[in-house]
């Protein structure tokens, strides 16, 4: 089989199974999707989302999960708002440093519910 080929099927194969969404709760809302909403808002709230780096979390989370694995987030006010058995998309903006440049500040958590669709939290930098 030509190496092409291989990497080729590697790809879809990876894309596929990347995209795969937890099997329990109510998924009416895919990962890519979720996406979308949340450029979308980064967009009308005036981050250059083109020049962003961009992070989705490969699984949809519960509140718990989330902050196990983001423990500075444990007492966020906002995100206390979200109902501790609800699923959503979590999608993380930062900023692109240039070269030898710190960058503090200047990035956006937002949250996409699982079964609506809805923007339930954003969380931006300070």
């Amino acid at each position: 089989m030509p190496h092409s080929l291989l990497f080729i099927i590697i790809v879809l194969f990876s894309s596929n199974t990347l995209g795969a969404e937890m099997p329990h709760g109510d998924m009416k809302m895919k990962k890519e999707d979720a996406l979308g909403v949340a450029i979308k808002e980064v967009r009308r709230l005036s981050y250059p989302v083109d020049s962003m780096r961009i992070e989705i979390e490969p699984i949809a989370l519960e509140w718990k999960d989330f902050t196990a694995k983001y423990k500075d987030y444990i007492d966020d006010k906002v995100l206390n708002d979200i109902p501790k058995n609800h699923f959503f998309w979590a999608i993380y903006f930062s900023l692109s440093p240039k070269t030898g440049e710190v960058i503090t500040g200047g990035d956006v958590w937002v949250f996409v519910d699982t079964s609506s669709g809805r923007i339930i939290s954003v969380i931006r930098g300070k």
